[in-house]
């Protein structure tokens, strides 16, 4: 990794990565992660494993109604390039994937073990 300073650019790769991407989800999974998503996923360029992102645009209004409350509102309206909602929905992985108390408990992440083995198969094929 490198910091760059205010002015500073990095220039883009003359040869891009163009192997395999799986990327891993959850619901905490929103605004810019989900438009980063948005392309990946509607184009079929990434693999995607875990739980439905949140469904939000990252550009809420947010209210308190009552107290120890918290209400948030999309202010904005997104969907993919097709006219697909996503926005209160969520995106979908291609691979659900939803943790178990167990797991949580025990420290595992079914979602990085899928992953792991899509990515085996993939470099075996």
């Amino acid at each position: 990794m490198r910091l760059l300073t205010k002015d500073e650019t990095f220039p883009a790769s003359a040869t891009p990565f163009r192997g395999e991407l799986i990327i891993l989800i959850d619901v905490g999974s929103g605004s810019a992660t989900e438009d980063l998503l948005i392309p990946l996923k509607h184009s079929g360029r990434a693999t995607i494993v875990g739980e439905a992102s949140a469904g939000s645009t990252g550009q809420p209004y947010f209210e308190a109604p009552l107290p120890k409350t918290h209400l948030t509102i999309s202010a904005k309206r997104a969907d993919f390039p097709d006219g697909t909602r996503f926005e209160g929905v969520g995106i979908q992985p291609d691979y659900p994937v939803m943790p178990t108390p167990e797991d949580i408990r025990h420290g595992n992440d079914p979602a990085l073990t899928l992953a792991q083995q899509l990515l085996r198969q993939m470099v075996s094929s």
